[in-house]
């Protein structure tokens, strides 16, 4: 299969109508979204933790991200998430997802939808997925894709939904997940079909491929960031 083309369908189906915007970091994952989604014109969102391990982690990703959206031509955004913001998503969270809260980041998540919904986003891609499909053996992905993949996407469909915001995961969509089937193992190390895409753009391979290490220095998620700052 293309994986480019199919990537490319994916995006394009999933931001036919209003405003759009790509989970940014800066990372191949999230920049092989934006670059395919460019014609388009999407916003890049970085969400930025505020908490002093996470001074270093954010500094360093917006000016990344700022240099790839200026070669793409598109705007970027960040967004600063503070513990206050929250706690204080935290209960309507749980309402929304009418279960006691695994995943310690979705408060996060539905305070930075909400805030796109403001800025007028109706549909945003994420790059949720691109690591097990681009990384695990067969076995592994399947169990991934059963369980956590499909409760992941379910949770954020519906804080998204709150906010009339279409949430869209172009790596787990059914041409991709046979790719990750399909392809051995052993062809998927560091994410060559990935980097084989950005390739045919040089001046944004090279900044990711020269960025500096502290790039990779990320809280294990926003909960462990955010609770540190009590």
């Amino acid at each position: 299969m293309n994986l480019e083309k199919s990537l490319t369908q994916s995006i394009h189906r999933s931001s036919q109508k209003g405003r759009s915007a790509v989970l940014f970091t800066g990372g191949l994952d999230s920049t092989v979204l934006a670059l395919l989604a460019a014609p388009r014109k999407p916003l890049l969102v970085f969400a930025a933790i505020d908490a002093p391990e996470c001074q270093r982690y954010n500094d360093t990703s917006i000016t990344l991200c700022q240099k790839i959206a200026a070669l793409l031509g598109l705007r970027f955004f960040s967004v600063k998430i503070r513990k206050s913001d929250y706690l204080r998503h935290f209960q309507n969270t749980i309402k929304i997802i009418r279960q006691p809260i695994a995943d310690k980041d979705l408060p996060a998540v539905n305070y930075l939808l909400k805030t796109l919904k403001k800025i007028g986003i109706s549909s945003v891609l994420s790059g949720i997925g691109s690591d097990e499909i681009f990384s695990l053996p067969k076995a592994q992905l399947r169990s991934f894709l059963e369980h956590k993949a499909k409760s992941t996407l379910k949770n954020h469909k519906k804080i998204a939904g709150q906010y009339g915001i279409s949430f869209h995961c172009p790596y787990l969509s059914p041409a991709i997940i046979r790719y990750g089937l399909s392809t051995p193992s052993g062809q998927k190390n560091h994410k060559q079909a990935l980097q084989t895409i950005l390739k045919e753009q040089p001046p944004i391979y090279k900044i990711l491929k020269d960025r500096n290490a502290a790039h990779s220095i990320i809280p294990v998620n926003f909960w462990a960031a955010l609770t540190q700052a009590y």
